[in-house]
């Protein structure tokens, strides 16, 4: 201990985290060959640290744009910005998903699927006892709306929702050892079952249907509707973000 405090006080802030990072990834190699029986690679240590600092960098500037959004949201929109729930292009459906995490170990999940011009075709609304951080939650939220898709037999896609540091890691193909990566990664797999999948991110203002649908359900409740069933709340909201009335 007399040793890690000498050696923090001379370091700065930046050199401090990766020290500790690069403590934490020995502690990792180090359980793998006591537990595991694997062999000792300084190249797995290095790798694992840069891999913890890419991620730990993610997480910072996520949190800036969401602070920076936020903030935005408070001044309220900007002249020319665009409002209102966006169309899909010709040909794809549009489904926005959505997570909605309480204390404790509840997790609601919204999914709603819309065609071209906006009518919704078909939705999902389930809340469970599970306890997971809201970007898990959240990719969680686009595995099921997929496996949905499939079910319903769509082809071509577009997925929406408001959490920017998932589309954005669905996007450019992120990848790591989290929670987070491994539901990231049962993403991408999935999507060999479709023609075509499009990543899109809206804010929290125009993924009503969605946001509505993850608080909709009591524990351990689910709902599905069609066309012919949709909740006359859902109905109304569709009408309002298309129009940009929210």
């Amino acid at each position: 201990m007399e040793w890690v405090e000498a050696v923090l006080r001379e370091l700065s802030e930046e050199e401090t985290v990766r020290f500790v990072m690069g403590v934490w990834a020995v502690w990792e190699v180090r359980n793998g060959v006591v537990f595991e029986g694997r062999d000792v690679q300084l190249r797995r240590v290095v790798a694992r640290v840069r891999e913890l600092l890419k991620e730990m960098e993610e997480v910072e500037v996520a949190a800036v744009e969401q602070r920076t959004r936020r903030e935005q949201g408070e001044r309220g929109t900007r002249p020319g910005e665009v409002r209102g729930w966006q169309k899909p292009s010709h040909g794809l459906v549009k489904i926005n998903v959505d997570a909605g995490v309480k204390e404790g170990d509840e997790m609601g999940i919204g999914v709603v699927c819309r065609d071209e011009n906006g009518t919704v075709q078909w939705g999902w609304a389930k809340r469970r006892r599970e306890e997971f951080t809201a970007r898990v939650a959240e990719a969680e939220a686009v595995l099921v709306g997929l496996q949905l898709a499939k079910r319903m037999k769509v082809r071509d896609i577009c997925v929406e929702g408001d959490c920017k540091e998932l589309i954005e890691a669905l996007q450019h193909g992120h990848t790591g050892r989290s929670d987070f990566h491994v539901v990231i990664e049962e993403i991408n797999l999935f999507c060999r079952n479709f023609n075509s999948v499009f990543w899109s991110f809206s804010s929290r203002n125009f993924n009503l249907i969605a946001h509505e649908l993850a608080h909709f359900c009591k524990v351990g409740g689910s709902l599905f509707f069609d066309d012919s069933t949709i909740p006359s709340r859902i109905v109304d909201l569709g009408a309002a973000d298309l129009n940009g009335r929210m």
